[in-house]
């Protein structure tokens, strides 16, 4: 769908949203589901010939189109980890804001993505509440929550003892968005399957002491939990990543956090 905008030029910021999927139409990626914002990016130089920024080229803010790119190239340039040789990887892209560089300075750019980036995390905060009710009515979830804002449920129960204050516990833990894409765990068979391993992390379990006042969702839903429990937790944001977030986790992201108490220190 062509918007007939000003193309996008080398260098501009671009804020788009996209899904990828394999020639027979299996899902590999996308930035839509639960909490759909659009990533974003500069128009560079292509990396090789038909790549996504050579096709960028051809699109303005408003632009849906669907790419048809090279597996082979994706994954020596990009390091794709999902293809077969000799295939394609179909991209179906929707282009949502363009900020043009132009005759702009550093600064003047950078005043523009910051007012930008400002609105859609005010957008984030206001709509998080909206987002974990939606998630759990249409996973149809029967969840307790706390004062705190922490939403649980036990999905293995156990007659082993709750930890007192003080205690330290081992915890196995898997950490992943509401779209379900795991974000961090220490098992490593899990790492290796979400495609999130790396020899430096220490795979084994976590260590948390029980405290009178847990600082996070985490914290507080072990806390809660007798040895041998596993649970689901969905953690509002204010108990996890917060208004800042970090360099995988959006600003105002509530998750999803599965615990398994396994022993005490």
């Amino acid at each position: 769908m062509d918007k007939n905008g000003k193309n996008i030029e080398y260098y501009d910021f671009v804020s788009l949203s996209y899904e990828t999927r394999t020639e027979i139409g299996q899902l590999l990626n996308s930035s839509y589901g639960y909490d759909p914002r659009p990533i974003q990016l500069y128009r560079v130089h292509p990396y090789f010939k038909g790549d996504l920024h050579t096709a960028l080229g051809f699109l303005s803010a408003g632009d849906s189109a669907q790419l048809k790119i090279n597996a082979d190239s994706l994954h020596k340039y990009y390091g794709f980890p999902e293809y077969t040789e000799g295939s394609h990887i179909i991209y179906n892209i929707k282009v949502h804001e363009v900020i043009t560089r132009g005759n702009l300075s550093d600064s003047l750019l950078n005043a523009k993505i910051e007012q930008f980036k400002l609105r859609q995390t005010n957008s984030a905060k206001e709509n998080e509440h909206l987002k974990i009710k939606n998630f759990i009515a249409s996973n149809n979830l029967n969840l307790d929550s706390t004062d705190s804002g922490l939403y649980y449920t036990i999905t293995k129960k156990s007659n082993g003892r709750k930890p007192k204050i003080g205690d330290e516990i081992y915890i196995n833990y898997i950490i992943s968005d509401l779209n379900g894409k795991v974000i961090q765990t220490n098992l490593k068979e899990v790492a290796i399957s979400s495609g999130i391993y790396t020899e430096r992390f220490p795979y084994k379990p976590h260590t948390e002491m029980i405290a009178e006042n847990p600082s996070s969702g985490f914290s507080e839903g072990a806390s809660m939990l007798p040895i041998g429990t596993k649970a689901r937790l969905i953690i509002p944001s204010k108990l996890a990543y917060g208004e800042q977030g970090n360099k995988i986790v959006h600003p105002y992201a509530p998750i999803i956090c599965d615990l398994e108490i396994i022993d005490k220190k």
